[in-house]
């Protein structure tokens, strides 16, 4: 926020698609929607499964299990500084606000699997927004 002088009075960013409200001036985060572990391992357990690159977020850093373009690509669109950590899952200590899941090589394929493995997020997700899982496809 400093960086793109935001951080004076009145300011206000929402971030991850809406899952925080952050006053730019004062560092208060207003509002926070978190997804629960068990969320996040679904998740990353279903993008493996089809071969999907999976990230979430820990404080001002991206987090992802494995070094992929995709990675490279988020960091170079967000300037957000990516760690790989092979065990993030279990390393993963607080729910986080966002989950992404992306595939580079062959968005149609993308498309389907997100379909087959996240068909009904209300079903498997009941007491969670979905606005908190993205797939760019």
């Amino acid at each position: 926020m400093d960086r793109l002088g935001l951080n004076r009075e009145g300011c206000y960013a929402i971030l991850y698609n809406g899952g925080m409200i952050y006053d730019c001036c004062s560092g208060e985060i207003l509002y926070q929607n978190t997804m629960p572990l068990s969320y996040v391992k679904y998740i990353f357990d279903q993008a493996a499964r089809f071969g999907l690159y999976c990230q979430t977020y820990e404080g001002d850093y991206v987090v992802t299990p494995e070094d992929r373009p995709e990675a490279a690509q988020y960091h170079w669109s967000s300037q957000m500084e990516v760690r790989v950590d092979p065990d993030l899952l279990e390393h993963l200590k607080e729910e986080p606000v966002k989950v992404l899941t992306s595939c580079l090589d062959d968005r149609k394929s993308m498309r389907h699997t997100v379909t087959l493995c996240f068909r009904g997020p209300k079903e498997r997700f009941p007491s969670f927004s979905p606005v908190n899982i993205i797939w760019n496809m």
